[in-house]
């Protein structure tokens, strides 16, 4: 257990599912994105009302730490939620990234993903396209789940593909 310090105001980005499941449950350790969202540091994540096609589940299904260990039902009721945090360390360019399943190869820029913390109940939220302010209403519901926090621990993938 650990004492996390937020920023404040907590900022969040919103991902479609299964890409924000991953993030927080199956230690996606890259999110990619045509350019910087201009944010480090930790980050609410959030579900977007969107989902990817069916074979983006597929993907997944694949990957060691994968979408098999979650139901669809799980998937489709975090749509529209805050879900977890994930503290990004840094903005790089794919060129320069190290090798990972979850480094989009046709995507500009990649936050590196260095820890993420999954919360035990989502908090609805209406979500917004780039790093946007959490509203002081739900970042008090974020914060006071994370008392005490665990971390939950980058660990590298190997022999999966995205």
């Amino acid at each position: 257990m650990t004492d996390i310090v937020l920023p404040s105001p907590l900022r969040a980005i919103t991902l479609w599912q299964p890409w924000a499941w991953a993030l927080i449950f199956a230690n996606k350790d890259y999110e990619n994105r045509p350019r910087s969202l201009g944010v480090t540091g930790w980050v609410a994540v959030h579900v977007g009302l969107h989902r990817d096609d069916e074979y983006e589940f597929d993907a997944l299904r694949s990957m060691p730490n994968g979408i098999r260990k979650v139901s669809n039902e799980t998937i489709q009721e975090q749509r529209g939620h805050i879900i977890g945090l994930a503290r990004i360390n840094r903005w790089v360019d794919r060129r320069d990234a190290r090798p990972s399943p979850w480094l989009a190869p046709l995507l500009g820029v990649a936050a590196v993903i260095t820890d993420r913390i999954a919360l035990k109940t989502p908090v609805k939220c209406r979500g917004m396209q780039g790093a946007w302010r959490v509203p002081e209403d739900v970042e008090r519901q974020v914060r006071e789940q994370l008392r005490p926090a665990e971390i939950v621990p980058d660990v590298p993938l190997t022999g999966a593909r995205c």
